[in-house]
């Protein structure tokens, strides 16, 4: 729990950091409307935050994978912390398709029920793990193409 604590407000102060550089840094951000700016901001914060996870993620997939050691506390901490962006975001983000509330709803709803499984034991959590990780990989690109 304190991981998702932490790291919602560490996320959740990167918008207005993020917000005061970039208004001092970049010219072409400064034209965009108020209302869409933390739009942009979301994904571009979303997208290095899960390029951060990367390596760890890969290395636990694998150790899962090849050697079978499903490290539970890991595999609970990183669902959490892919989670983080999009709690933070539904309560920053003023402008949001509901397809994508009702996704960032849906992680959240996963992320709590990761903090339950135990991911020693074989089950469907297990499938999750393998599954969950591929959409993080695609969304530093995805990422750029919303803001483009």
């Amino acid at each position: 729990m304190a991981v998702f604590v932490i790291g919602s407000y560490v996320v959740f102060a990167s918008y207005f950091v993020c917000d005061f550089h970039m208004m001092r840094l970049s010219s072409s951000y400064t034209k965009i409307p108020d209302e869409k700016k933390f739009y942009v901001l979301s994904n571009l914060i979303k997208a290095a935050v899960l390029l951060s996870y990367t390596p760890l993620a890969a290395l636990t997939l694998y150790r899962a994978l090849v050697r079978d050691e499903w490290n539970t506390q890991r595999i609970r901490n990183l669902g959490v912390l892919y989670a983080i962006p999009d709690f933070v975001s539904l309560f920053l983000v003023s402008r949001m398709a509901f397809s994508t509330k009702l996704h960032h709803v849906c992680v959240v709803v996963f992320m709590v029920a990761n903090l339950f499984n135990d991911y020693s034991d074989d089950g469907v959590g297990r499938a999750l793990v393998v599954y969950a990780p591929r959409p993080a990989a695609n969304s530093p690109v995805l990422e750029y193409l919303r803001c483009i």
